[in-house]
């Protein structure tokens, strides 16, 4: 497994992890910078991270994980 940070491509895959968790996505293409993907070793995703950043400071927004 690995974590690394989102990318444009990603965003497909991060729209469907929040929708199906019933959280909204509204926003979610200004804050492209805001997100991680936690990776398989097959590169499938099983988890979004989103988080607020401010300043130093960051505020975890959610927390997705596949079944």
């Amino acid at each position: 497994m690995k974590i690394r940070s989102a990318i444009q491509e990603d965003f497909e895959t991060i729209f469907s992890f929040l929708g199906q968790a019933g959280l909204s996505t509204n926003g979610l293409e200004e804050q492209q910078e805001s997100f991680f993907i936690l990776e398989d070793g097959f590169g499938k995703a099983q988890a979004v991270i989103g988080y607020e950043q401010d300043g130093e400071e960051a505020l975890l927004r959610s927390l997705v994980v596949a079944p």
